[in-house]
């Protein structure tokens, strides 16, 4: 829970700015009772007292308790959501980019090169007599072979290079 209030951008978690700006109002308020207590106001040391102060501090910690467990469930629903896409997206044996998600990608490239008028450049590699591994050292060694094609693969690639599988 907290790394996913930590970590990723806007896009990623959205809920976590709403999450983080309900603790910081919470705290505001938590300060300004402790400013109470300590400058000698003796209606906040009172709990039966339900009027004036104790009765906006219990209002909030109400609301606030509300919209803790909203912002939880919408950050687990934000998480649940981004791995799922993760796992829709990628092949399971190597991390690459599964078909349907490369030419999503790959149209969107397209697009964007017939818009800005800028070469775009496609390779295309076929690992050849790959049949024959498998064949001859079976499945695998032959899923070890993808892997480590892909690992090298990626290595040689810029972040905003796209590398997927057919």
């Amino acid at each position: 829970f907290p790394v996913t209030i930590a970590q990723g951008g806007v896009r990623s978690f959205p809920a976590r700015y709403f999450f983080a700006a309900g603790c910081v109002f919470h705290g505001l308020v938590v300060i300004g009772r402790l400013w109470f207590v300590f400058s000698g106001n003796s209606l906040a040391l009172a709990p039966s007292n339900i009027s004036g102060i104790p009765a906006i501090i219990l209002m909030e910690s109400t609301v606030f308790l509300v919209l803790v467990a909203f912002g939880n469930m919408m950050l687990i629903n934000e998480r649940i959501n981004s791995e799922l896409r993760f796992v829709a997206e990628r092949d399971s044996l190597t991390g690459l980019l599964n078909r349907r998600a490369f030419l999503t990608c790959f149209n969107k490239e397209i697009s964007t090169s017939d818009r800005v008028h800028s070469p775009l450049s496609v390779i295309l590699i076929d690992l050849d007599h790959f049949k024959k591994i498998n064949d001859a050292w079976g499945h695998r060694v032959g899923d070890e072979v993808l892997c480590k094609f892909a690992d090298i693969a990626r290595a040689c690639l810029r972040d905003e290079d796209i590398l997927g599988l057919s």
